[in-house]
């Protein structure tokens, strides 16, 4: 007998970790900077709330869940030229701006070093999720003793 080799929903939840990792590397190093102590705390909290919504997706969404690893690699390899974490780093330091009505303090506070991280990583997952589903439309193939259009569908 043939063993499955599919992926388990575990499985998925360490590829989103190293995924999410690697796209990590830029912006962290960037963010970190414009940070002080206490804008850290609220930077590493955003990260912890990122993180955690993927492994909610790849446990419970499967197909969400596999939008976001495909897309998500594009996006890690992407830092190479790292225009997408410029330009979303650039936003949420803008709408920061906006909202404190202050110049770009730095180093940034906890919250806002928590907003300007929640509107980076929020804009990098859907320039991820984009990529990610249209990988997800031409490949899933649903497996055949499950419905077809079912979100929580294995390969």
């Amino acid at each position: 007998m043939m063993k499955d080799r599919r992926l388990t929903s575990r499985g998925w939840r360490i590829l989103w970790s190293v995924v999410f990792g690697l796209n990590l590397i830029f912006p962290l190093f960037l963010g970190w900077n414009l940070c002080g102590p206490s804008g850290r705390v609220g930077l590493g909290l955003a990260i912890a709330a990122y993180w955690g919504l993927g492994l909610r997706a790849c446990a419970g969404r499967a197909l969400w869940g596999r939008a976001l690893i495909y897309g998500g690699t594009l996006v890690a390899f992407s830092q190479f030229y790292p225009t997408a974490q410029y330009f979303a780093g650039l936003a949420g330091l803008s709408a920061w701006s906006f909202i404190s009505g202050s110049d770009l303090p730095h180093p940034l506070s906890g919250l806002g070093g928590f907003f300007v991280t929640g509107v980076t990583g929020g804009l990098l997952q859907l320039v991820a999720l984009i990529p990610g589903w249209i990988i997800v439309a031409i490949f899933h193939r649903p497996s055949p003793s499950k419905p077809r259009y079912r979100p929580d569908d294995e390969f």
